[in-house]
């Protein structure tokens, strides 16, 4: 009897999270694949991307004849939440060791280094980070080293990347663009590029196959 509860409470739970599965993949279809819950794969991810996307819809404000969007009030409040929790939290002493770094000195300055390497990128997020658009040209800054630079005369599409929290741009003829997939007046933002984009595709234009590096979340 014991063990026939056993295999039943089994069995329920591995239908409950195909159920769960299945329901997560058709919920997220359903939204679109530039939604912001388009690479989400559990409910973790979902209420993170949920929180993230808070104040999307806040205004934007032109500068110099350019639309110019910053990241959304959720992702600017969650990542300095997100970093803080880490740094009190996490003890990153075992993966230390395990790449060779033991030395107490070693280990010290390492934790400095991350800290402060967190710090710049909360700083960045909050401060410089910004996408920058017109009818022909798109710049985005603070989501990799440098600014990027695109024409939008080639732009033929627009996704969410399964990797990285960004939108991806693509163009006929010039690399992908990352953006910051939590942005103010994103759902305006997108719908301009998908209408830029579906322009350009009726042009003949066409998506090249993406690289490798395209794939893992890496620009050049």
């Amino acid at each position: 009897m014991e063990q026939d509860l056993i295999i039943g409470i089994a069995l329920l739970l591995l239908f409950g999270a195909i159920a769960l599965n299945t329901g997560l993949i058709r919920w997220r279809k359903s939204k679109g694949r530039t939604s912001v819950f388009a690479a989400d794969m559990s409910l973790d991810d979902i209420g993170l991307s949920a929180i993230s996307a808070i104040d999307t819809d806040a205004p934007a404000v032109p500068i110099d004849g350019a639309m110019v969007l910053r990241p959304s009030l959720g992702i600017r409040i969650l990542a300095p939440i997100v970093a803080v929790v880490f740094l009190l939290t996490v003890d990153i002493e075992p993966l230390l060791n395990s790449v060779g770094i033991t030395g107490d000195g070693a280990q010290h300055w390492t934790k400095v280094i991350l800290a402060w390497m967190l710090a710049y990128a909360v700083i960045h997020l909050n401060l410089f980070q910004k996408v920058a658009y017109n009818d022909t040209h798109i710049a985005c800054t603070g989501i990799d080293i440098r600014t990027r630079y695109r024409q939008l005369t080639s732009l033929v599409d627009i996704t969410v990347h399964d990797k990285r929290p960004a939108l991806v741009l693509t163009f006929a003829d010039q690399k992908p663009l990352y953006v910051p997939k939590f942005i103010s007046q994103r759902a305006r933002f997108i719908t301009q590029m998908e209408q830029i984009a579906f322009h350009n595709r009726a042009q003949g234009m066409t998506p090249p196959e993406p690289t490798l590096a395209n794939r893992l979340g890496f620009q050049a």
